[in-house]
């Protein structure tokens, strides 16, 4: 009886640390202006985790590496703002 208690709880504790270690909603993190966690690992999306598509900055630029969200509908370096025009992407790896 102990050990199918221990069990039980075991699996309830694992259940809820989970849930507080969960990736934040995508809609969130994306949004134009916002900043992007440094580290950044990932959002959610429709349940699921999505990963972050990783791109080095030009040879020279302060950041290293940016991230594309969405197959280029978003971009921002970690700890920098989150950018939404193409256009803008020139400036975020400055």
């Amino acid at each position: 009886m102990r050990l199918a208690l221990a069990v039980l709880l075991t699996a309830t504790l694992t259940g809820c640390a989970d849930t507080a270690n969960a990736a934040p909603q995508c809609a969130t993190v994306w949004q134009e202006g916002a900043t992007l966690s440094d580290p950044y690992t990932g959002c959610t999306q429709d349940g699921k985790t999505v990963k972050p598509a990783w791109h080095d900055c030009p040879a020279g630029s302060p950041a290293e590496r940016y991230a594309e969200h969405d197959d280029g509908t978003a971009y921002a370096t970690e700890g920098g703002p989150v950018v939404t025009t193409v256009g803008e992407l020139a400036t975020i790896c400055d």
